[in-house]
């Protein structure tokens, strides 16, 4: 591949689908075409779920999760918050630096033992 061709403007242009590309996917893909007439008509809420998602991209789905357990859920969750049960991203510390990583690690250990001698002493 020469430098020519990636610096093409056109590298991503696509051509259109013609009728003879058409006729030829409905012949490969014929199982999935003749299955098409087999699915239900989308309901009201359905098509309107569809209409939110092409417009926004995204669609709220109220009353989905049961109340309970939704609540249950959220409790869970502010729980978990509340007692510091979650874990943070390293984002890979390791693989970017990792004399900075083996320092850390040493740094988090030689905390831990002070907080152990300071506790064995009280």
């Amino acid at each position: 591949m020469s430098l020519a061709t990636l610096r093409n403007d056109r590298m991503f242009w696509f051509r259109g689908t013609t009728i003879v590309d058409r006729w030829i996917s409905r012949l490969r893909f014929s199982d999935c075409y003749s299955k098409l007439p087999l699915l239900p008509r989308l309901d009201a809420v359905q098509t309107d779920c569809v209409n939110r998602l092409r417009e926004h991209g995204y669609v709220l789905l109220r009353s989905h999760i049961p109340p309970a357990a939704l609540r249950t859920m959220q409790d869970e969750f502010r729980q978990a918050l509340t007692d510091l049960r979650f874990e943070m991203p390293c984002l890979a510390q390791t693989r970017i630096d990792p004399q900075r990583a083996s320092s850390r690690r040493q740094d988090a250990a030689a905390a831990r033992q002070r907080s152990r001698l300071k506790t064995g002493f009280s």
